[in-house]
């Protein structure tokens, strides 16, 4: 499964890059955040032509790069990238019972008088946590994006035939 860790690599980056390009400049920040209504929604619309325009890429990016590959083989990898996002589901929640875990180790530590050492598993471990949630959020939404693509890359060759 060689070629599926290559597309998972590469539409990974090209999707980071979009990303990059207008939702994290300052500009676009500011628009989305403390414009009035006409502004945010021209900021919001700009990341939704910028969307729409990254989907078109990247199925023309999705459906080139699989153009060798056997639709049987690209049934197996949406499986194997479905069992992924599952388990990274999975995983995800389990941050949830570590954030709340720390949350009472805090509180403890407040009781039994160790202030210090619950200001820094405050300030320092929970922030790592959470970042970490943020991020396989954000993997598992990449990854269902291009199993969708694979998808349609599938019924269309089966379509065809």
């Amino acid at each position: 499964m060689k070629w599926l860790e290559t597309l998972v690599s590469n539409f990974s980056s090209k999707k980071e890059t979009v990303a990059d390009e207008l939702l994290h400049t300052p500009k676009n920040l500011y628009s989305r955040t403390l414009r009035r209504a006409k502004g945010r929604a021209l900021a919001y619309l700009q990341l939704a032509n910028r969307d729409f325009k990254f989907s078109v890429q990247a199925f023309k990016f999705v459906e080139s790069s699989t153009s060798t590959i056997s639709t049987k083989e690209l049934k197996h990898g949406v499986l194997f990238l479905q069992s992924h996002v599952r388990s990274l589901e999975s995983r995800k929640s389990y941050l949830v019972i570590y954030a709340a875990l720390l949350a009472s180790f805090i509180a403890l530590f407040k009781l039994l008088g160790i202030i210090y050492l619950s200001i820094v598993v405050a300030a320092i471990v929970l922030p790592v946590v959470a970042s970490d949630r943020v991020f396989m959020t954000h993997r598992v939404h990449l990854l269902e994006d291009l199993v969708t693509y694979l998808q349609l890359v599938i019924d269309e060759r089966e379509s065809d035939t």
